[in-house]
């Protein structure tokens, strides 16, 4: 794995000086293996990542059918309190009486 930062452009240059000094511009037999590894991160984190958006697909699903219910509930709430003011005002006529 490559290091970050300054130690990932010194192994740069380190590389760059290697290949002007061999007069070779084509990767030897040994880096292969850093390109498999380096092929097998990006593989491992384009999985991951499609097992976020999965996982993210699966929350909104379960948002969108949330939804409603607690439109619903709102909804019910209102007709509730509409209620127990019917119920207030025809209570209040009576007590004049």
């Amino acid at each position: 794995m490559a290091a970050r930062g300054p130690a990932n452009m010194v192994a740069r240059r380190v590389t760059d000086d290697l290949i002007g000094f061999s007069g070779e511009t084509a990767p030897p037999r040994y880096m292969k293996f850093f390109v498999t590894q380096k092929l097998a991160e990006s593989r491992r984190f384009v999985n991951r990542m499609r097992e976020v958006a999965d996982t993210l697909r699966d929350c909104i699903a379960q948002l969108t059918l949330v939804i409603p219910e607690l439109q619903a509930m709102a909804d019910q709430d209102e007709e509730i309190v509409n209620q127990e003011a019917n119920v207030e005002i025809l209570d209040g006529g009576n007590d004049g009486v």
